[in-house]
């Protein structure tokens, strides 16, 4: 709404009202943020609904090392979704306070890190391969050794013929 930077004393009671009848300027409010340095958003709503503009202003106004990560989502899990937040703000390298963790919690926290990097490493481009390169490297991952030079021989593969049902398998 400010279209900058707001400071705590911007947190009035008429801040809030006007919240809901002004216009947000979003786009304005995170180049300020991006030309100030910042370059980790965490979106802390119920559900993340403003994760796409952040990426698609990101992508027009970055400098190609921002990250935004998620909280909450309905229907899941708000422990878990909690979990994997803090592991994801630890992994691009915000210091966390363990001393408050419980040795359970520790123990979990780091079952999601190991989890997530997991995920990254399987699908990081590899330095030196072209992207069809790694796409079929991704590929023999999933559905096993060889699916990817089948896809790659053929530019009419589909997703279907890979055996892959939906787009969302890939997750």
């Amino acid at each position: 709404m400010l279209g900058r930077l707001a400071e705590r004393k911007d947190f009035t009671g008429s801040f809030w009202t006007d919240l809901m009848i002004e216009e947000v300027r979003l786009a304005d409010s995170v180049r300020d943020m991006l030309d100030a340095g910042y370059n980790v958003f965490v979106e802390t709503g119920t559900h993340p609904l403003l994760c796409r503009s952040l990426r698609e202003i990101i992508e027009i106004y970055g400098a190609g090392n921002e990250t935004v990560i998620e909280t909450l989502k309905r229907d899941e899990n708000d422990w878990e979704r909690f979990l994997e937040t803090v592991a994801r703000l630890s992994l691009v390298g915000k210091q966390l306070d363990r001393g408050v963790l419980t040795k359970e919690t520790g123990k979990q926290l780091d079952s999601v890190i190991k989890k997530i990097e997991a995920e990254n490493q399987r699908l990081e481009i590899v330095q030196g391969e072209t992207l069809e390169q790694s796409i079929c490297a991704v590929l023999d991952t999933i559905l096993g050794p060889g699916s990817g030079k089948k896809a790659s021989g053929n530019r009419r593969t589909g997703f279907f013929d890979m055996g892959i049902d939906s787009v969302t398998a890939l997750r």
